[in-house]
């Protein structure tokens, strides 16, 4: 038998019955996180401890009467920021774009005819069509296999193709079972023929997403020591602008001149540049992605 007569065989969905399904299960999307505001990515770079170091500091120079030096400081800082929102603002871009490249069109059977749809229209009970190169979009039971190979590492971490059968019983009690298919992995050879059992936040690609969502976000290891580093200098600056200070007054210098003095050398030792080498650098580290080629394997099955 062919595999279009194969794929023949199955009449899919009446619209009467997507439309249930649907208003059902929803569509087939994974919840995506809230986008954070402008403002509050502002209000989080300009919270970090060097930010208010300089900022007190400049708001120092204006007290001591040195408005174009506290200016000069306020543009330093304002730029740095500028930058990091910058930066941030195009990696988001980026990865929407690729989010949107992720969402692929699905061959279905409906009412008995193939329809090309795009993979958030999926819903439970739809046939769905695979060959070679395409992303799964749901998890499925497999009804039909021709030599159907996956590439299940998003869920597994494993890089050998996995072989998929029709309902093998004798394997079926395992976690990722090979009569079925999972969303996040590819087809890497052969056709299939699957109906779909979950979408969305239920396949198990959306349960991984969920619980990572769930996880409480806290700050990075390199985050702290960052932090730890920073205060740190910051101690030190305070100590050398108190000794800087004392020793310009012993001088016979005025107070204002002696305080000056102290803010400059305590300027010259905070790590200003820590911004933007941790917050800018990192983020073009996030667009680099590297996808090793993997050597296609002879099926064991077949």
């Amino acid at each position: 038998m062919s595999n279009n007569s194969e794929e023949n065989n199955y009449k899919g969905l009446s619209v009467k019955e997507v439309l249930e399904s649907r208003r059902i299960y929803g569509r087939n999307e994974i919840n995506q996180e809230e986008k954070t505001s402008l403002l509050k990515n502002a209000l989080r770079f300009f919270s970090e401890p060097v930010f208010l170091l300089l900022i007190g500091a400049s708001l120092i120079y204006f007290a001591l009467g040195e408005p174009r030096d506290g200016a000069v400081m306020l543009v330093f800082v304002a730029f740095m920021g500028s930058i990091n929102l910058y930066q941030e603002w195009r990696t988001d871009r980026t990865l929407e774009a690729l989010r949107n490249l992720s969402s692929p069109k699905v061959t279905v059977v409906r009412d008995g005819e193939k329809d090309i749809i795009p993979s958030e229209e999926l819903v439970p009970g739809d046939i769905m069509l695979l060959s070679e190169g395409e992303k799964i979009s749901a998890d499925g039971e497999i009804l039909f296999s021709d030599g159907f190979g996956v590439d299940e590492s998003t869920l597994t971490g494993e890089s050998d193709i996995v072989w998929k059968l029709a309902s093998p019983s004798f394997l079926a009690e395992r976690h990722w079972r090979l009569d079925h298919c999972y969303a996040g992995t590819n087809v890497i050879t052969g056709r299939s023929v699957v109906r779909v059992t979950a979408t969305g936040t239920a396949t198990e690609y959306g349960k991984i997403g969920a619980d990572v969502a769930a996880a409480p976000d806290r700050p990075t290891p390199l985050e702290k020591q960052t932090r730890r580093l920073v205060r740190n200098c910051s101690g030190f600056s305070f100590v050398m602008m108190l000794l800087v200070v004392c020793a310009t007054l012993n001088n016979g210098s005025n107070f204002i001149d002696a305080a000056l003095s102290g803010i400059t050398i305590a300027m010259a030792t905070i790590p200003e540049e820590f911004p933007v080498v941790l917050t800018v650098f990192p983020c073009y580290g996030r667009m680099a992605h590297c996808t090793p080629q993997r050597a296609y394997t002879k099926n064991p099955i077949g």
